[in-house]
């Protein structure tokens, strides 16, 4: 295109666009200035940099220097030093250094820790597989002694049920001399049967009850391991102090102790109203361990005193009549150490019976081991009479229950001899009594004060004083039993 041509064509546009054409004219202008400034500097740059003009000039930086002097060129702050540019770099590294440093401190502590914590978890390990060694150990051992208890328990049992010939072995040991009855003043009476169920506890604790009454100063003694006389005869009150006291009649038992000792396992009972004082040796649920301990050491030959005199001991002394005027003791329907004991020690034996063809018929059972008994180990004892228990409650025995009463006589006295009364007092039935003790209540207290006249009767060299019961007020009152 023809210059002329560009230049009209420009001068058109200007005066048709003055504003446009203003600033396009000043954007080129200061493009073009720009681009002078730029060629001026880079052209500075390569004489400063470039290499000597003659041979008196320095020798050419290298490469490495000329770079870095072109690097200066640009950026200003490289000429303070590279010291100045790296300070704060440094700084951070040193930081993290010293954190690092702390981790590696801290992880040396933790591995510490952790081997720590491992031993200790392998020695717990240890020591928690010897504890399960060990438990296994004492889980077999308890086993094997409750299998041996098991087994001794039934030997114990065996022995005691066979028709109790251990007992009847000669006195070894050191025995107790049999003291008379005229020399202590205070009987000694055993209920025993060795039938379950006639009435012995009943029997016992009725008669304890009659004697306070009158007067007298009695013993009774619960040598049962049931417990039976101790739960009947003991309130609620009384058996919780005997049980924060241990006041039981086990722990004198075991040790053989005298007559003083004895007095500590005793406890009043409270329930007697009238002159007298009743006094209960209590058991537990423990005392047939007990005995049998006992019966089997000296089964072994293992005691150094004959098991059997033990409460004779404490019983057969002249200081008995100044603390009791009478002991009663109700003993289990088997052979056991602590019915061996009561008999021994007993002046004389009650036979509680019912009026059943399976109770009359244990009765002369019993008389023929007491026999046999008397000849071999207790020459004192003798036999009290045979009472009979919970008969019908009318006047007159029904047809059966006299057959059986009057049947049981001769077959007794065969065994036993002439010796044997059959008390005329025969306790009728009183399921339904108003309290702890039936002698306590009107209804039926006459019947047991009849038969401690007629027992007194059987014991002349004792003080046992009569009922104060009159004749006719116990007519009265036998009249309202039936």
């Amino acid at each position: 295109m023809d210059l002329t041509v560009l230049n009209q064509l420009l001068e058109s546009f200007i005066q048709r666009n003055p504003l446009a054409a203003l600033l396009a004219g000043v954007t080129i202008g200061a493009l073009l200035c720009l681009l002078a400034l730029q060629a001026i500097r880079t052209v500075r740059r390569w004489e400063s940099f470039g290499p000597p003009r003659s041979k008196g000039e320095i020798e050419p930086l290298s490469h490495m220097e000329q770079d870095l002097k072109l690097e200066v060129a640009w950026n200003p702050r490289k000429a303070e030093g590279p010291e100045h540019e790296d300070a704060p770099l440094r700084d951070k590294g040193s930081h993290q250094e010293g954190q690092i440093t702390t981790l590696k401190e801290q992880i040396i502590g933790l591995s510490a820790v952790c081997e720590r914590l491992t031993t200790e978890n392998l020695d717990l390990h240890q020591e928690l597989k010897r504890e399960w060694k060990t438990r296994r150990q004492y889980q077999n051992a308890a086993q094997r002694y409750s299998e041996q208890l098991k087994e001794s328990s039934e030997q114990l049992d065996s022995i005691a049920r066979s028709d109790g010939k251990l007992w009847l072995n000669s006195p070894n040991g050191l025995s107790v001399h049999f003291l008379e009855l005229t020399m202590r003043r205070a009987a000694i009476i055993s209920i025993a049967n060795l039938k379950g169920g006639v009435g012995k506890t009943t029997i016992t604790a009725n008669l304890g009850v009659t004697l306070a009454k009158v007067g007298l100063k009695v013993l009774m003694m619960d040598l049962d391991y049931q417990s039976s006389l101790s739960n009947m005869c003991l309130s609620p009150r009384e058996s919780d102090q005997v049980r924060r006291s241990g006041r039981y009649f086990n722990g004198f038992l075991e040790n053989g102790g005298d007559l003083s000792r004895l007095d500590l396992s005793v406890t009043l009972i409270e329930a007697v109203v009238g002159p007298g004082q009743l006094y209960l040796a209590p058991v537990d649920e423990e005392f047939a361990d007990v005995e049998n301990r006992l019966m089997a050491r000296w089964h072994a030959g293992l005691s150094n005193d004959d098991v059997r005199y033990r409460l004779r001991h404490a019983l057969h002394t002249r200081d008995l009549r100044h603390h009791y005027d009478v002991v009663l003791i109700d003993c289990p329907p088997r052979l056991t150490t602590g019915c061996v004991n009561a008999l021994a020690a007993s002046d004389y034996v009650l036979i509680p019976v019912l009026l059943e063809e399976t109770s009359t018929e244990a009765v002369p059972r019993t008389l023929s081991w007491l026999k046999k008994f008397q000849a071999q180990v207790c020459t004192g004892l003798d036999i009290l009479g045979v009472v009979g228990n919970k008969a019908n409650p009318r006047a007159k025995l029904i047809n059966r229950q006299e057959i059986l009463w009057t049947g049981l006589a001769p077959r007794c006295r065969a065994i036993w001899g002439d010796g044997v009364r059959f008390f005329d007092e025969i306790i009728r039935d009183h399921a339904n009594v108003d309290g702890r003790f039936a002698a306590l209540d009107p209804k039926y207290e006459c019947q047991y004060h009849a038969l401690v006249d007629q027992i007194r009767e059987e014991i002349p060299n004792a003080c046992l004083e009569p009922s104060t019961v009159s004749g006719p007020a116990a007519a009265a009152a036998q009249g309202s039993g039936a």
